[in-house]
């Protein structure tokens, strides 16, 4: 016996591959150009301009902040800090010179004494994020045979 199927059977259901793929395709094409984040101004191939006429032969290589702890210091008395030739006395005054400096172009490095906490360390470093000059490196200072 012979059934006749009426036309809406003939059809067949809709194939669901094809259409996930469509979608993970523009799921993956609005994830790839979107942008996340802070965003920041990159120039490829040019230094950056340089204030009242200074070359950039004429700057100095580097900026070394220097944190050292004192002999007979504790754990958390405050280092002492040295810039160049000059002593500072607390960790704002690291962001006050470097703001009278302001070479953004320079690195600054901090060098600190490995007796120092983290805390001291960090707190520097954020003064140094805190000034003009952003490109910071971080360095350590094995203390003096007789020191530890």
């Amino acid at each position: 016996m012979k059934f006749h199927h009426n036309g809406e059977a003939d059809e067949s259901p809709v194939n669901m591959t094809t259409l996930v793929d469509v979608v993970f395709i523009l799921l993956s094409f609005f994830v790839l150009t979107a942008k996340f984040g802070h965003e920041r101004d990159v120039t490829v191939g040019s230094e950056p301009p340089m204030a009242g006429g200074v070359q950039s032969g004429d700057l100095p290589e580097r900026i070394i902040v220097r944190l050292t702890a004192a002999a007979d210091a504790g754990a958390h008395s405050a280092p002492r800090i040295v810039i160049g030739e000059t002593t500072l006395a607390d960790l704002p005054s690291i962001t006050a010179k470097l703001n009278e400096i302001n070479l953004p172009a320079v690195p600054v490095v901090v060098a600190a004494d490995e007796r120092l906490s983290v805390d001291q360390v960090s707190r520097a470093m954020d003064a140094v994020l805190a000034s003009s000059m952003k490109r910071l490196s971080l360095a350590g200072i094995a203390p003096k045979a007789g020191e530890r």
